[in-house]
C-alpha cells in the first residue's frame, strides 16, 4: 500500500503500528483495514471516527 511505502515498512511493520495506534488512543482497529489505507492521513481519520464512536 502507499501507506507502507510512504513509510518504508512491510506487513509487520503495519501491524506494529496498529497495535501502538490502538494502545496509544485507546481504540480498536480493524487489522485487515490497515493494508488497505491508502495515507497517514487515512489512519488518522479512521482513528477519529472510532474515537467519536
Amino acid at each position: 500500500s502507499r501507506f507502507a511505502d510512504d513509510l518504508d515498512i512491510d506487513s509487520l511493520g503495519l501491524l506494529t503500528i496498529a497495535t501502538q495506534v490502538e494502545e496509544r488512543f485507546s481504540v480498536a482497529l480493524d487489522d485487515s483495514l490497515i493494508p488497505t489505507l491508502p495515507t497517514v492521513g487515512s489512519l488518522v481519520e479512521l482513528v477519529t471516527a472510532q474515537k467519536q464512536g
